[in-house]
């Protein structure tokens, strides 16, 4: 009898490791890939509002555009990565036709990862996963920024906010699931904060959507005395730079 309950207490603690080894290889982990879904022949169209200001005759100008991005194929990197071309077009408004942004190609790169994004011939790598709080990247290391119309994108810090937070576009739409890829904030390097510029950049994504809303500011203020424009908040104080919200229209 001594034997048979040795005997069932055996087999009982074999069934539970096997039952605990069984849950945790049921476990899986959220990635977040699909904050950035990619596929041949998604199309997104885009609200491009552009703010340069121009010191030398004291002028602000405003433009504003419509962007058509279109994954046209798909091929393989010199990595062997999956690469996806993106196709641009633009247009005024909703009244004129697309025209062609020739040869302005650029594409995405993504695996299990990582996920970059080659615009303008500049590489940036948008996103790391699995998607949490606690990753951080330096985004823009790819980027020469020896070249002083890029330098200011030198040293930027990437980090996941407002993970599975909703979000509303200057549009009035709200994403219920986002999440936002904070890359820079000028006024967190120094402190007090340096009143004579600002450098600014963020992304926001939504799941099973891309790429929502943009801002990037790189603006400064050139001035003999800085005392005239100190309490203005940014952008008004600005005099030089440029500011560019992008802002999804249609998917």
């Amino acid at each position: 009898m001594k034997n048979l309950f040795v005997f069932a207490l055996l087999v009982l603690s074999i069934l539970t490791i096997y039952s605990c080894s069984d849950k945790t290889e049921d476990f899986e982990v959220d990635y977040g890939y699909e904050y950035f879904p990619i596929s041949i022949g998604k199309t997104a169209v885009y609200q491009v509002d552009s703010v340069i200001y121009s010191k030398f005759n004291d002028t602000v100008y405003r433009e504003t555009s419509q962007i058509r991005e279109e994954i046209v194929k798909k091929d393989t990197d010199l990595q062997g990565r999956d690469r996806y071309h993106i196709h641009l077009s633009e247009r005024t408004n909703f009244n004129q036709s697309w025209t062609s942004v020739s040869p302005k190609t650029w594409y995405a790169v993504m695996n299990e990862s990582s996920v970059e994004r080659v615009e303008e011939n500049l590489r940036f790598v948008k996103m790391l996963f699995p998607v949490n709080t606690s990753t951080t990247w330096l985004g823009n290391d790819q980027i020469e920024t020896s070249n002083e119309d890029f330098e200011f994108y030198e040293g930027w810090e990437y980090e996941y906010q407002n993970i599975g937070e909703p979000f509303t576009i200057p549009n009035g739409e709200t994403f219920e699931n986002t999440i936002t890829v904070f890359h820079y904030d000028s006024d967190l390097e120094f402190n007090p904060p340096d009143i004579s510029k600002k450098i600014y950049s963020i992304e926001v994504y939504a799941k099973d959507v891309g790429l929502v809303y943009a801002q990037l500011m790189n603006l400064a203020q050139i001035s003999s005395t800085l005392t005239e424009l100190e309490g203005d908040p940014w952008p008004g104080r600005a005099n030089s730079g440029y500011m560019v919200t992008k802002t999804l229209l249609e998917y």
